[in-house]
């Protein structure tokens, strides 16, 4: 069986550590449904061995699937 790898990334911290949780429970169901093995990745536990921009890179190219948290303080406000 080969293994999954989902990257997850957003803005590290407490309010993160909620959607990471979310995004980890339905990652596990989703894998049980699946029978599959899912490795849920998380760039800001990683080691960086080169240039911050060239993780990225390969985080990018080895996921079968990225989660990006856009919400937060970097957010464009919304019209009103």
């Amino acid at each position: 069986m080969t293994k999954k790898r989902v990257v997850v990334a957003g803005r590290y911290g407490a309010s993160f550590e909620l959607v990471l949780e979310a995004v980890a429970d339905a990652v596990r169901k989703a894998a049980t449904i699946l029978g599959t093995e899912i490795e849920l990745v998380r760039p800001d536990q990683l080691r960086i061995g080169s240039s911050v921009g060239d993780a990225i890179r390969d985080w990018i190219r080895q996921a079968d699937l990225i989660v990006a948290d856009l919400s937060g303080a970097s957010a464009p406000s919304s019209p009103t």
